[in-house]
């Protein structure tokens, strides 16, 4: 959509977008037509079409104002939009609408609409959703070793130590986790297990450690949520009334979240909503564990 919405180029764009709202109705911009008194009075946006057999006109006044529209013009358009008999009213503003304005177009019946500003600062309002970011890092591991007719664990202080034929064995699961599990979510924890063909010798804080049979680690995933607010863009109105967005079929909207905003947005502790129930964006980032790529040896050649 073009970012020049003022003047004529608002008037155009409601236009536009009114037209993808109802693809079977007949939408003209700056349009004049003949009221009950005989005067020629000129519309910005003018609807004409037909529903349950009956013909309808829709007018709808763009007002591209510094400032608020308030009751006073909006009681003018009323009064000019019954003149023609429209069976519908719209004001577009670009920078909203009065309190007072927004109760006026309720007991009148008009519609009041917005364009989805692209710069909020100078439309002074801002349109968008409610999006979560939930970030899932690998939290604290138990990691046993097993040795032939022992069926406790043996613990290790220093896992990094553990190594075979020379490599860190804790490699290869941190590359596990990082990979076949990445997409864990939890909040069960994750088990890896190997299982040697036969008995092997370890390395353990630099002495060998015979008749080990298996290996397994236990992970756990944890997940961190902030909650913030996403800016919308596109083709669509925003509706002062209804507090939603109004958006055509066929019409693009645009969100965009970057990790410096998720950066900013607040912590969120509760449970975060399905999709379909509040209308937002669920982000969601998975974060491996850190390894040497180059120390990773492979366990699975010994099982």
């Amino acid at each position: 959509m073009s970012k020049d919405k003022s003047g004529k180029s608002l008037e155009k764009a409601v236009a536009r977008i009114q037209q993808m709202l109802d693809p079977g109705s007949v939408v003209t911009h700056n349009e004049y037509i003949v009221d009950r008194l005989g005067n020629r009075r000129q519309f910005d946006v003018v609807i004409r079409g037909q529903a349950a057999g009956r013909n309808y006109l829709g007018v709808v006044e763009a007002k591209d104002w510094s400032n608020k529209i308030g009751t006073p013009e909006l009681e003018a358009f009323v009064m000019k939009a019954r003149n023609v008999n429209a069976n519908f009213i719209l004001m577009v503003s670009k920078m909203g609408f009065s309190e007072p304005g927004l109760r006026a177009a309720k007991h009148e019946g008009v519609g009041t609409l917005s364009l989805l500003p692209d710069d909020p600062i100078d439309a002074g309002f801002s349109v968008g959703i409610i999006c979560y970011a939930n970030r899932y890092e690998w939290g604290p591991f138990n990691f046993g070793l097993y040795r032939k007719e022992k069926n406790e664990p043996r613990g290790v202080s220093d896992l990094r130590s553990i190594t075979l034929d020379g490599k860190p064995v804790i490699a290869w699961f941190a590359k596990q986790l990082s990979i076949t599990y990445m997409n864990a979510t939890g909040p069960e924890p994750t088990l890896i297990e190997v299982k040697f063909k036969t008995p092997m010798t370890l390395q353990i804080e630099g002495r060998d450690v015979d008749d080990v049979t298996r290996l397994v680690m236990i992970a756990q995933r944890i997940r961190r949520t902030k909650r913030g607010f996403v800016q919308v863009t596109g083709d669509a109105f925003y509706d002062w009334l209804a507090k939603g967005i109004l958006w055509p079929i066929g019409g693009a909207l645009e969100v965009q979240v970057t990790e410096a905003m998720v950066n900013n947005w607040e912590p969120f502790t509760g449970e975060v909503p399905p999709n379909k129930k509040f209308g937002g964006l669920i982000v969601e980032e998975f974060i491996g564990a850190i390894y040497d790529k180059q120390e990773v040896i492979d366990l699975e050649k010994y099982c």
